[in-house]
């Protein structure tokens, strides 16, 4: 357990950066910011439906898994999007 809280501390912190610099857009602008949520194994994350926010989480989960050697489990994983988010390509 952890690894897993220290994995999860990791994840955290390059969140926070990657926020910080721009590379992920939040979906509110309020304070505190909400970029993601973790309880038990499971981790939520909110950000806006673009291309570059979701290939930096995309690098940060990579990262994560590389480092720690945990890895996404492909069946379990789903993907929802806002009922106000058009239908982009």
């Amino acid at each position: 357990p952890y690894l897993f809280c220290i994995a999860m501390k990791y994840m955290s912190l390059e969140l926070e950066a990657a926020i910080k610099n721009k590379q992920i857009t939040c979906v509110n602008n309020t304070k505190p910011t909400v970029s993601h949520l973790i309880y038990a194994e499971d981790v939520i994350f909110f950000a806006s439906v673009d291309i570059k926010s979701a290939i930096t989480i995309n690098n940060i989960i990579n990262n994560l898994s590389r480092v720690a050697g945990l890895t996404l489990n492909q069946m379990k994983t789903k993907l929802y999007f806002s009922c106000s988010c058009q239908n982009k390509q």
